[in-house]
C-alpha cells in the first residue's frame, strides 16, 4: 500500500466546523484545484475527472465526530484508495491533515506520488483558506 501524507495545518476553526464542511461533498468542490472537471456530488458521494489522468467515483466512509472522516473510492476509479481527514483540536487551532492510502503496483505508484502529493497539499491549503476566511 501507498501512503501519501499532507502538511499538516494549524486552522483557526474548530474541528466540529471543519468536519461538519467536508462530510458533505457538495462543498468539497471549493477545494478543488482547476484540473477538475466534471463535478458532479450529493452529500454523500461525488464524481469528476482529473484532467489527462482519470475519472474518480468517492462516497463517504467512516465518520468518527470531529476527529477522522474517511472517503473510499469506488465504481470509475482506476485503483481502490482512501482519503482520510484528521482533526486535532489545540487551543484556539485545528491541527488538520489529509492522507490517501492508495493499492498501487510499484510503477503506477511512481507515476502517481508526486500529483497525488501536490493534490492532498492543495486541498488542506484549500480548507484553511476556506474555513479562515468564513471566521
Amino acid at each position: 500500500m501507498t501512503t501519501i501524507q499532507s502538511d499538516k495545518l494549524a486552522i483557526k476553526a474548530p474541528a466540529a466546523a471543519l468536519f461538519s464542511f467536508l462530510g458533505d461533498f457538495n462543498r468539497l468542490k471549493d477545494l478543488m484545484p482547476p484540473q477538475i472537471s466534471k463535478w458532479e456530488s450529493t452529500v454523500d458521494t461525488c464524481s469528476f475527472n482529473i484532467q489527462g489522468m482519470a475519472d474518480i467515483d468517492l462516497r463517504m466512509g467512516e465518520k468518527l465526530p470531529y476527529s477522522l472522516l474517511k472517503i473510499v473510492s469506488e465504481g470509475r476509479s482506476p485503483f481502490q484508495f482512501s482519503m482520510n481527514w484528521k482533526f486535532e483540536e489545540a487551543a484556539d487551532v485545528t491541527m488538520t491533515s489529509l492522507s490517501i492510502e492508495a493499492y498501487l503496483n510499484p510503477m503506477l505508484s511512481m507515476m502517481v506520488k508526486g500529483p497525488l502529493q501536490n493534490f492532498v497539499n492543495i486541498l488542506v491549503s484549500k480548507l484553511k483558506e476556506v474555513a479562515e476566511s468564513a471566521q
